[in-house]
């Protein structure tokens, strides 16, 4: 424990932040400034310090640890919505796409977040809904919790560019008990917004 804690205090005094470049055409230092402070502010609500102190610090205990993106309302006063930071509390309920290679995932493909809810929680979230708990092992009547999954994926669609074609994706994102789809959305954004922080990686037999 004394080796982790020595490393996590590292961690915590190099604070980590999004940085922004400007790159491509029409790109400009002004531009990633706006930018830099957009995301400084979404950083700042979403008390991204302890989001990446979390998965910093299972990623030294544990050799892997997650952020999450997501997406909110601003406030009770008006349906307008801005992007969120959140953390991952248990990084064992997240199941990213095995096959991604980029040390950020912004190669994956699809992405699994289970989520533990209270029977009375999923009764109010889901009025008239099956109560199935997204897991191996049926639910048991005296059981307290169950198990619901966000699942996102990539879908694509074709489109021609000059002389290319280009694949757009899509995520799509469904909220599913153990026995149907309880809510199916897009997720803004291009990526499957599941963010791995890595510790040591060993290959082990090839893999």
């Amino acid at each position: 424990t004394q080796y982790c804690n020595q490393l996590k205090n590292q961690v915590r005094q190099n604070k980590r932040a999004i940085k922004v470049k400007p790159e491509g055409d029409g790109a400009s230092d002004e531009t990633a400034l706006q930018r830099a402070g957009i995301i400084r502010g979404i950083e700042y609500k979403s008390k991204a310090d302890a989001i990446y102190d979390t998965a910093g610090e299972y990623a030294v205990r544990g050799g892997f640890g997650f952020a999450r993106v997501d997406h909110d309302y601003i406030d009770d006063t008006t349906d307008k919505q801005e992007l969120r930071l959140k953390r991952v509390q248990n990084p064992e309920n997240v199941y990213l796409d095995p096959s991604y290679v980029e040390c950020d995932g912004s190669d994956a493909e699809h992405g699994f977040v289970i989520i533990p809810l209270t029977k009375e929680e999923f009764e109010v979230r889901f009025k008239g809904k099956e109560l199935v708990s997204f897991s191996d092992a049926p639910t048991e009547k005296d059981a307290k919790d169950i198990h619901i999954c966000e699942f996102y994926i990539k879908e694509y669609t074709e489109s021609t560019v000059g002389k290319r074609t280009i694949k757009k994706p899509t995520v799509k994102k469904y909220l599913m008990s153990g026995s149907e789809v309880l809510k199916e959305t897009v997720f803004p954004g291009k990526y499957i917004p599941i963010v791995p922080f890595l510790g040591e990686e060993v290959w082990v037999e090839g893999k």
